[in-house]
């Protein structure tokens, strides 16, 4: 077993479980790292091990020790990549490990959280992390995270489980710090805008962390929340229906179906009424504004074109109307193709046939 950064003043059962939790990652993360991309699965394996040595995102770290640990891990997989999940033991019984809910009845007064699903590809993810506060967002529970005492190589700064959505604070660090650090030259004006507003720019990290680490922390206490705001909108709009979406996605793993799929739902959540976007723009909160067209590439800049040229106009006129409007028209695209996938989906014709349809009908038009 490889040892987390787990705290010697654990509650002995918090520790046990906390291992149980490793052990099911590291089954998940042996039969699914090849679903990455190359440079995913490096940037994954390089935080993951920032992560279990104890490290900031952004510590420098020894190419000759990561690769060492790289080759260990990969030892561990090759042992462990025909092993299930297993379920857990947990105060003299055993716990389905998806069932994060019974866990956290038990935990949650402790002050750790569970948490369990499926993430992309269809992978097993689990993590076990230190609760700092809960709150209640239109009836939804929101659980913001510290210190994470397991996890798997997937991370996302916020999910939603069942009534619930899941702020990572870790993740987010490593999200924002990979943006800033890899973002072409397109993106530099939006990261500019960004670290501007909490007192940052590029040059403070060349400097140590002591320097710049409280404002890099502002800037996570900050932006936390249109992460929060997209599981929202996600839960909110009901265009794409979470069984039939996720039937797509189950019967099209590692395609290009399944990549539309998930760059729509994605889009819906960040553009409709209760969205990331809409919060963004209602609060007018231009850093947040930044990091969303950072983030922004791939399938997701061609079905959100219009936000671009907005942005350029943006850093001179400050003009939220026409950010608004644009997102108005990235939602009624979004709304459109997602009906569009459904109908073809309802015909319940083979997968090749629907791939087919998606290529035709959904690509072509992109040019991609």
């Amino acid at each position: 077993m490889v040892d987390t950064m787990l705290d010697a003043s654990l509650p002995p059962e918090i520790k046990h479980l906390a291992d149980q939790i490793m052990a099911n990652c590291h089954r998940s993360d042996a039969r699914y790292a090849g679903s990455f991309s190359l440079c995913g699965l490096l940037l994954r394996l390089r935080d993951f091990f920032r992560w279990e040595s104890g490290l900031a995102p952004w510590a420098s770290i020894e190419g000759e020790a990561v690769l060492d640990w790289i080759q260990a891990r990969e030892d561990l997989w090759c042992d462990l990549e025909k092993e299930d999940v297993i379920p857990l033991k947990w105060q003299g019984r055993q716990v389905n490990a998806y069932d994060f809910a019974e866990i956290n009845r038990d935990i949650v007064p402790q002050g750790f959280y569970y948490g369990a699903g499926l993430a992309a590809f269809m992978k097993p993810t689990f993590f076990l992390a230190r609760l700092l506060r809960r709150e209640n967002l239109n009836g939804l529970t929101v659980s913001y995270l510290g210190d994470e005492l397991a996890r798997d190589l997937f991370t996302v700064p916020a999910m939603t489980r069942g009534n619930e959505i899941v702020a990572r604070r870790r993740p987010l660090a490593a999200y924002l710090w990979d943006t800033i650090l890899h973002s072409g030259e397109s993106k530099q004006k939006a990261i500019e805008l960004t670290l501007e507003r909490y007192d940052l720019n590029r040059r403070d990290f060349d400097r140590p962390d002591r320097e710049w680490r409280d404002r890099f922390e502002n800037m996570l206490d900050g932006e936390m929340e249109p992460f929060v705001r997209h599981e929202y909108g996600e839960t909110t709009d009901l265009t794409f229906p979470s069984g039939e979406w996720r039937t797509i996605i189950g019967a099209h793993p590692h395609s290009r179906v399944e990549l539309m799929a998930r760059t729509i739902k994605d889009l819906l959540a960040d553009t409709n009424e209760s969205g990331r976007l809409t919060f963004i723009v209602e609060h007018r909160r231009e850093a947040s504004l930044g990091i969303y067209v950072a983030l922004l590439d791939g399938l997701s800049s061609y079905l959100f074109s219009e936000i671009g040229p907005v942005f350029e106009e943006f850093l001179t006129d400050r003009n939220w109307a026409a950010v608004d409007q644009a997102r108005r028209i990235a939602y009624a695209r979004a709304e459109k193709m997602a009906r569009q996938l459904l109908d073809l989906a309802r015909e319940n014709r083979p997968p090749e046939w629907l791939a087919e349809q998606v290529e035709k009908s959904m690509y072509k038009p992109l040019n991609l």
